[in-house]
């Protein structure tokens, strides 16, 4: 299987992509390439730059992927930007993001429900058209 994994050099993205690859999976890592670069040699790599103002996601023009998995969207507009960049050729997509679904502070031992945190503005929904 083909894999993106955006991220994956550090945190809870770094043990999906070691699996990936001992599953026998080709992986494509998107990234700045800041934490970790020389992980996963075996990996290809793709520079990508989803900093607010100055987004780059043009390294993912033209590529397909069965599957992609985001483990550092963190807003709705960054997995909206994805989805777009992708154009419907990332195949099935995970985003796994829990950090800014609670407000702050977290206090120390929550659970699922802690209160959540509140966006500005509406946040759309999407619907992901699989393949």
């Amino acid at each position: 299987m083909r894999m993106l994994i955006v991220g994956g050099t550090s945190f809870v993205g770094r043990h999906l992509t070691q699996a990936a690859l001992a599953g026998g999976h080709t992986v494509t890592l998107a990234n700045r390439g800041r934490s970790n670069p020389d992980l996963f040699p075996e990996a290809q790599r793709v520079r990508i730059d989803r900093s607010p103002g100055q987004p780059d996601l043009s390294g993912l023009r033209g590529r397909e992927f069965d599957a992609t998995i985001d483990v550092c969207a963190y807003w709705p507009g960054r997995v909206h930007a994805l989805a777009a960049a992708l154009e419907h050729r990332g195949g099935r997509q995970l985003h796994v993001s829990s950090v800014p679904a609670y407000a702050d502070p977290v206090p120390h031992g929550a659970d699922e429900s802690a209160p959540l945190a509140q966006l500005p503005g509406a946040v759309d929904r999407i619907r992901m058209r699989s393949r």
